[in-house]
């Protein structure tokens, strides 16, 4: 006899196979509708899943034009804020892996996590995080970059997350001028991008990197 599994209207799938493309899905069905809410300058301000996926796709494509490569670790040491989340969605589109850090984390503590993993990239909240970073660098052979959210004060030479965006941008305008659109939010293929060599493109149509359209 065959099994038979029922599905109520509560259990139906999201058609996501994976927690990379869970965005890029989400960003075509509920296009229009609030995905996030932030309290900016006082005000309250709404994203549509359409921005969401965008922003994610901006830093996917920016961590790719650094030399991010799949299978490589990320560390995120911020604290709960959107920024959070769009890191953590951007690292796993780009085939990498998320190596979430405790914003409490003493630098000892950050070097132990950062180290251990091997992550050749921390995404930091501000200039105090990024300073746990810098004080324990020369022991983190592994570490090529450092990106911060929020880049007022000293953040030594920390990339501006909105500079990481913009390099994501101008990834793509060499294969196409026209504006990305809310109906495309997936993270196109490394062969789109401008500096991507050949190894790099091989790695985008792996498994893990499933929003990337091969």
């Amino acid at each position: 006899m065959e099994a038979t599994t029922a599905t109520t209207p509560n259990e139906a799938s999201t058609g996501s196979k994976t927690i990379a493309d869970l965005l890029a899905l989400a960003a075509q069905k509920h296009a229009h509708k609030v995905a996030v809410r932030e309290k900016v300058d006082g005000e309250w301000r709404d994203r549509t899943y359409a921005e969401v996926g965008e922003i994610v796709r901006e830093i996917a494509l920016g961590l790719i034009d650094l030399g991010i490569e799949a299978g490589e670790r990320v560390s995120i040491l911020c604290g709960t804020r959107a920024e959070w989340s769009y890191s953590d969605f951007a690292i796993t589109s780009t085939g990498a892996v998320a190596v979430p850090i405790y914003p409490t984390n003493s630098p000892e503590e950050c070097e132990w996590v950062v180290g251990n993993s091997g992550a050749c990239a921390v995404i930091c909240e501000d200039a105090d995080q990024v300073a746990k970073i810098v004080a324990v660098r020369e022991r983190l052979p592994d570490l090529r970059h450092i990106i911060v959210i929020d880049p007022s004060g000293d953040v030594a030479d920390a990339i501006p997350l909105d500079t990481l965006r913009e390099r994501g941008r101008a990834a793509i305008r060499p294969r196409s001028r026209r504006a990305p659109t809310p109906s495309d939010p997936t993270i196109p293929s490394r062969s789109s991008t401008r500096r991507a060599p050949p190894a790099r493109r091989r790695a985008a149509c792996s498994p893990t990197a499933t929003t990337a359209r091969c």
